[in-house]
């Protein structure tokens, strides 16, 4: 099995993401447990001043973000990119037709030697997805 140092950003590193999601005001973070994000949701997870949910399905936590968004909270919702295909119906439903909102922070590796073939595919699908569906979205490197 290969390290978590081979599939997560670094301790320093999740260190920056966390600091500047809670920077930008995120107060409520939703995710799906996962090796690439782990360390950055255990942060929010121990955060006092965040609430933090952890969730079965990629689909149910948009969900649950959205919901937060409409309570007056500012969520981010952290996942793997391949989970973003279970979130087409809630993309469209809850995101274009109730205009509802959500920031949401996936792993997306575009580098050769990905150490799990299964997240593969996630670079082939995950932006076209996005796009067909008008969402905007930026890819940080």
């Amino acid at each position: 099995m290969p390290s978590r140092k081979a599939c997560c950003p670094s301790l320093e590193k999740a260190r920056i993401i966390y600091s500047s999601l809670r920077e930008a005001g995120i107060d409520f973070v939703v995710y799906l447990p996962d090796s690439a994000n782990y360390f950055v949701q255990r942060m929010a997870a121990e955060d006092p001043q965040v609430t933090s949910v952890s969730v079965t399905r990629e689909d149910e936590g948009l969900a649950i973000a959205m919901g937060a968004f409409m309570g007056g909270r500012n969520p981010v919702l952290i996942i793997e990119a391949s989970g973003l295909g279970l979130c087409t119906l809630a993309f469209s439903t809850l995101g274009h037709e109730q205009r509802m909102a959500t920031l949401i922070l996936y792993g997306h590796n575009f580098a050769l030697g990905e150490v799990r073939d299964v997240h593969a595919c996630t670079r082939w699908v995950a932006e076209p997805i996005l796009d067909a569906l008008r969402i905007p979205n930026l890819t940080l490197m």
